[in-house]
């Protein structure tokens, strides 16, 4: 089971059917009292980003990986130095961004907001469009957050 905050209000996603009949009774629905913890990824790996297929210069769709904790907001940047363009989340997280004006000129720069508010900025990570690549850092969020206080659904 996994969880996002957004602005502090926990959000339940979706599991599979054979895991919520393994925690629960599927006829239900709801999992009444069921708490969860953000756990702070161990280890020392810095950030990843791997493009998704089907990327082009209109639309960019990226998947971050190792993220110490979990990533609440991801916004993009082309070369051309125009404003920043927020990513939308999609259920099977990825973000994605799209720029049907101009295109995206690489290299993109990509900044991640984590739970916490903190704040990484990949300057220039994205080096090419071509799909499916991986592009490694340099950089993570600073350690110290913790995994939070226990989250309960309604």
């Amino acid at each position: 089971i996994s969880g996002r905050t957004d602005a502090n209000r926990p959000r339940a996603s979706a599991v599979s059917a054979a895991a919520f009949a393994a925690i629960g009774t599927p006829t239900c629905g709801v999992l009444p009292g069921l708490t969860w913890l953000f756990v702070v990824m161990p280890g020392d790996a810095t950030l990843r980003i791997r493009s998704k297929d089907g990327v082009n210069a209109w639309w960019y769709a990226f998947f971050v990986l190792d993220h110490r904790y979990g990533i609440a907001r991801a916004e993009v940047k082309d070369a051309s130095g125009g404003a920043w363009v927020e990513a939308r989340h999609q259920s099977y997280n990825a973000w994605v961004v799209e720029n049907a004006n101009d295109g995206f000129r690489p290299p993109l720069t990509i900044r991640l907001t984590d739970l916490h508010g903190q704040v990484v900025t990949l300057d220039g990570v994205v080096t090419s469009l071509a799909e499916s690549t991986e592009f490694t850092t340099t950089q993570q969020f600073p350690p110290g957050k913790g995994g939070g206080e226990p989250l309960r659904l309604p």
